[in-house]
């Protein structure tokens, strides 16, 4: 409507303007004689320019609205070991639907009912329908497991057609279930279209950028592992106005639930984390979309104490384990190629130590990340050349500030030959220092291990400043 009075009142304007150059006369034969003397007492109007068109904006594309009309009959999800689990009814709020169920407890102890990480909707393994409860012996309980619109819609989801729903109970002794994955159907589903793309379409299309805020810095669909039925179809990277996360869509082709862990993580080739980062289980016949907070992972001051201006890689071992947590498939690295052009890390800083293939330098001190803690970060880069693998931490109560003994807590990293890694000590707060340059010292007993976890080493770190 604001277009449209805009443009009325335009086309008034520019109407006007042609009655004024239809007004403009030549001089008559009345007018006073030229005689030359004078100056002419004319002065040449401006030519008239037409108005330039409004231009009108490019309409944004419409983020599909999610579809509030499916409806489900009363259905008995669970009924063994004197334990009953009904879906009731989906009733549809204001940013989510909610599924009623409930949950009936007719053993002689109480039991504790939980859902939510092997829950899917239409195929998608989402983080929502979380349910914790408890029911004492006897009795009932009725409660609502909820679904956001928005984490469906970024998925593809515009209509709810059917619900993967797995439970587990555990008594105070015991005892403990895990129910089979039932699939809860919806009044939609016969004639709904399920589309195995519709992350990827959704997640890079101009409709959720708008409406969600945020940007896609990297998409591929190169598929980069496939192991065991698992497979990694997809990966973007998006950035919000806060924080940036990386987005890893796997699809599980097998009969089995399977666990995926997310280990060893790298930026640049340099490793962040040794260990687990995450971890995630895919139900039969589901895609799951594993988030990676990058900034969590190595936030803005990490980065520039580090010297990383761009992320040109990310690497982490995909491993695969059961229900149980057995491994079933043993670490298969993977690597992102984020940009063609090498984007490398700052491997200069203060020499702590080098001896036997282990080098060591510190990078410098960072304030805590966290908005809420006065704590201290110093970080170092190790570097292993030794021909094998090595693992380091530091020794606990062993770190000093100018000759004083300070708590802490650090995170042992193990490096393959060749590799980079951070050494993060994260110092409390304890600390009587009001600027970095105050610290003049700082020394630590560092342990060094072989790949069979044996001794190789056990020295003293000291930096001065």
């Amino acid at each position: 409507m604001l277009k449209k009075i805009l443009a009325m009142l335009l086309a008034f304007v520019m109407m006007l303007s042609l009655t004024a150059c239809g007004g403009n006369k030549h001089a008559d034969n009345d007018a006073e004689p030229d005689d030359g003397k004078k100056q002419e007492r004319v002065t040449e109007e401006p030519e008239e320019t037409e108005e330039p068109e409004e231009t009108k904006e490019p309409e944004r594309e419409e983020f599909d609205e999610f579809k509030q009309t499916a409806t489900i009959e009363e259905t008995i999800l669970y009924d063994d070991n004197d334990i009953i689990i009904t879906a009731k009814n989906l009733t549809y709020e204001y940013s989510g639907v909610n599924l009623s169920v409930q949950l009936e407890n007719n053993r002689d102890e109480d039991l504790k009912f939980s859902s939510g990480s092997c829950n899917s909707v239409n195929g998608y393994m989402l983080s929502v329908g979380n349910l914790y409860c408890d029911v004492a012996s006897g009795k009932k309980a009725n409660e609502e497991m909820y679904f956001s619109y928005n984490e469906m819609r970024l998925h593809g989801i515009y209509e709810l057609a059917e619900l993967g729903l797995q439970f587990t109970v555990a008594g105070d002794d015991d005892f403990e279930l895990s129910t089979d994955s039932v699939i809860l159907k919806t009044s939609a589903f016969d004639s709904y279209t399920f589309n195995p793309k519709g992350f990827q379409d959704t997640v890079i299309s101009d409709a959720a950028k708008g409406e969600l805020e945020y940007s896609v810095d990297f998409f591929d669909t190169k598929e980069l592992y496939n192991s065991s039925g698992i497979s990694l179809v997809s990966q973007t990277i998006v950035t919000t106005d806060d924080e940036q996360q990386l987005f890893l869509e796997f699809v599980n082709d097998s009969s089995k639930t399977i666990i995926v862990s997310i280990d060893r993580t790298a930026l640049n080739g340099l490793v962040l984390n040794s260990g687990c980062w995450t971890w995630e289980m895919l139900s039969p016949s589901t895609h799951r979309v594993i988030a990676i907070d990058l900034e969590s992972a190595i936030g803005t001051e990490y980065r520039e104490a580090l010297g990383i201006t761009e992320i040109g890689s990310f690497s982490f071992d995909i491993v695969l384990k059961n229900i149980e947590f057995d491994v079933i498939e043993e670490n298969e690295r993977v690597s992102i190629n984020v940009s063609d052009v090498s984007a490398p890390f700052d491997k200069t800083g203060i020499e702590a130590y080098n001896n036997d293939g282990m080098c060591i330098v510190f990078k410098g001190f960072i304030k805590d990340p966290f908005e809420y803690s006065d704590d201290v970060h110093a970080l170092f880069i190790v570097e292993n050349s030794a021909g094998e693998e090595r693992f380091v931490d530091v020794n606990y109560d062993t770190l000093s500030i100018n000759g004083f003994m300070v708590d802490f807590i650090c995170y042992s990293q193990t490096l393959l030959d060749g590799e980079f890694a951070i050494l993060d000590i994260e110092i409390y707060d304890e600390l009587d220092i009001d600027d970095f340059s105050d610290i003049t010292e700082l020394e630590f007993e560092l342990e060094i291990r072989d790949e069979d976890y044996h001794k190789v080493s056990e020295p003293t770190i000291t930096v001065h400043f």
